[in-house]
């Protein structure tokens, strides 16, 4: 490793061969120095290569020859100096073998927005964009990717379910296959059924529109022919129950829970000495012209053990909440007291109360596309000059607390005989007592109104400021030892 001045002067022959021996091994040795910046002086001039022996790196003599540029590479490692080039112009890239690096990243040639490259024969090999919506699949034989229009054979059993499809997303146009649609919408053309079959709040069969907002029976519905059979089963209807009874030598004609939507009422009574019977109706002092579910209960005395008989009836429910104007009511308990005795002759205990499923008005409806029930309301109009119907129209009508209790007037209580000499009791319905009763005794309701006959839960005889049907005192419900 050497340096010289590249310049031989006048001297004696040892000296001038010695100061040649200098620059031929500077020449030799392509000016290797350990010092930055060395050769330096009248020793050096543009474009004239040095090597920095410290840092490995090859250095040229700039134009100017006033300075030193350090070229990228390193002389024993045989490897660039860094990771990046440098291009000569901003945005021209810089090309290695053919492929060209650019700002934006890899240039192949033939590029196009939306092309990808994979891996070929130890190359990378350019895939050209595909149709649209059209998803990236592996090649029959495994070696490449390729685009595909998705069909059956793509799709794994039970793969695609409902939950993995957003709403309104799929239409019949959008469905490769129309064989299997035709299944449900009968003979036609995919064409014309394209625009029959969209998955979101309208659904057409066979030519019949239905949708969530129906407006009339028999149009925009589904009927029973488009029903399977079987397709409704006892597991999939909503059903509680409800419990009247009567006690000692009493009877009582009562209103059943159900109503129109009441299963036949089951009976029993407790241990006693005393006999039971049971009616539909006898000796009625109900309201007249209105329809209700109504049983009537006898439990006679004869000196022994008293019996209480009770009548159970399951029937379908849809309609909860109820609210009578102080928050939601979990169980509607009503009770018939002595006034003489205070003692407690006959009960009624329900989710709902006796008029909700009993006279004229269908508190049922049907779910609409905003969450709220809904029902039909006939509208006729009679001819002006005799009774012939002229028109027939429905009314869409919101079930609204208003509607659940518009028969409450008509069936305030479930009692039907002549109350002299006792009060009518609807036990606190917003209490949390009454939460708590539902809980606890709603699979058997018997034990709760068994409750009220051993005197085990007492009423308050003071009433509570409640809304609730007219002639009907609301008091709070205690235990006796507690008082609570």
């Amino acid at each position: 490793m050497s340096t010289a001045d590249f310049v031989l002067n006048d001297q004696s022959g040892a000296a001038f061969r010695a100061e040649l021996n200098a620059i031929l091994a500077a020449i030799l040795s392509t000016n290797s120095s350990t010092t930055v910046g060395e050769p330096t002086g009248t020793g050096v001039s543009a474009y004239m290569l040095r090597v920095n022996t410290t840092t490995g790196h090859l250095n040229i003599r700039n134009s100017a020859n006033n300075a030193w540029v350090e070229l990228p590479f390193r002389i024993d490692a045989k490897i660039l100096k860094s990771d990046t080039i440098e291009e000569d112009t901003a945005g021209s890239g810089v090309t290695i073998d053919g492929l060209k690096v650019k700002d934006a990243g890899l240039v192949l040639g033939s590029d196009a927005d939306g092309d990808i490259y994979y891996r070929s024969g130890g190359a990378l090999v350019r895939l050209a964009k595909g149709t649209a919506n059209y998803p990236l699949k592996m090649n029959s034989g495994a070696t490449a990717p390729e685009w595909a229009q998705i069909i059956a054979a793509c799709l794994a059993a039970d793969s695609v379910t409902t939950d993995k499809i957003l709403a309104k997303n799929v239409t019949l146009a959008k469905i490769a296959d129309f064989s299997g649609v035709s299944k449900i919408l009968g003979a036609g053309t995919a064409a014309a059924a394209a625009t029959e079959l969209t998955i979101g709040s309208n659904l057409t069969l066979s030519g019949t529109t239905l949708s969530a907002d129906s407006q009339a029976p028999g149009t925009n519905s589904i009927t029973q022919a488009m029903l399977n059979d079987s397709i409704v089963g006892q597991a999939e209807l909503k059903t509680t129950q409800g419990a009247v009874s009567v006690s000692n030598t009493s009877s009582s004609n009562l209103t059943l829970p159900g109503g129109s939507y009441g299963f036949y009422p089951q009976l029993t009574r407790t241990v006693g000495d005393d006999s039971y019977s049971a009616q539909i109706v006898a000796g009625f002092w109900g309201s007249y012209g209105v329809y209700a579910t109504y049983i009537r209960l006898y439990s006679s005395w004869s000196g022994g053990t008293p019996t209480t008989a009770y009548a159970q009836q399951r029937y379908v429910t849809a309609s909860f909440p109820y609210n009578l104007g102080d928050g939601d009511i979990p169980l509607f308990v009503f009770a018939l007291v002595d006034n003489a005795t205070g003692n407690v002759v006959s009960m009624y205990t329900a989710p709902e109360a006796p008029w909700h499923y009993n006279g004229p008005t269908d508190i049922i409806g049907k779910l609409g596309p905003d969450g709220k029930k809904y029902k039909l309301a006939k509208i006729t109009k009679k001819h002006p000059s005799n009774f012939e119907l002229d028109e027939i129209a429905y009314e869409r009508i919101e079930i609204t607390q208003a509607i659940k209790n518009a028969d409450i007037g008509l069936i305030p209580h479930p009692f039907c005989d002549n109350r002299t000499g006792k009060t009518i009791v609807l036990l606190d319905p917003v209490a949390d007592m009454a939460w708590k009763m539902r809980d606890s005794f709603e699979d058997n309701l018997s034990e709760l109104h068994d409750l009220f006959y051993k005197n085990k839960l007492k009423i308050d005889s003071t009433p509570l400021n409640r809304k609730g049907p007219k002639g009907v005192l609301c008091c709070a419900a205690k235990w006796k030892n507690s008082g609570k």
